[in-house]
């Protein structure tokens, strides 16, 4: 291979880094999504609505403030989200928190490269509609 060889080697290693770390994040994305399904498993129906409302509030104010912000803004808003989740576990608000958690894994992967992104936008974009037609047909809840 030689010295050239193995540097453009390390180049492309430098070169690529951003993008693999992104893929890695979408496979991070993927387990958040995995456990907190796992966590919804036998959720009764005023679980649901709490996990669904907080969805339907706030991913349209979310998804707009996300994609209109710096990589900088969008870290803050993302470690906002995760102190606020954290906040409503220790309250015993889990289902909420778990919403919250499903709009910031839809607005995080929509802006992610790779297959487990891919897989994680498709999975909360059903959720995000199954929280409205729940709420539709539950609206006297």
């Amino acid at each position: 291979m030689g010295l050239f060889g193995t540097l453009a080697g390390l180049f492309d290693v430098v070169r690529n880094t951003p993008v693999m770390w992104q893929e890695a994040r979408g496979n991070v994305l993927r387990q958040s999504l995995d456990d907190t399904m796992r966590r919804l498993k036998n959720a009764n129906s005023h679980a649901m609505h709490a996990f669904y409302g907080n969805i339907i509030g706030t991913i349209e104010e979310w998804r707009e403030a996300y994609t209109a912000a710096s990589s900088s803004e969008r870290k803050a808003m993302l470690e906002h989200a995760r102190k606020s989740m954290i906040q409503m576990w220790n309250r015993e608000d889990w289902y909420s928190a778990l919403g919250l958690g499903i709009t910031c894994l839809n607005i995080e992967s929509e802006q992610l490269p790779g297959e487990d992104a891919a897989y994680v936008k498709r999975e909360t974009d059903r959720i995000i509609e199954e929280a409205s037609a729940f709420l539709e047909k539950n609206r006297n809840y």
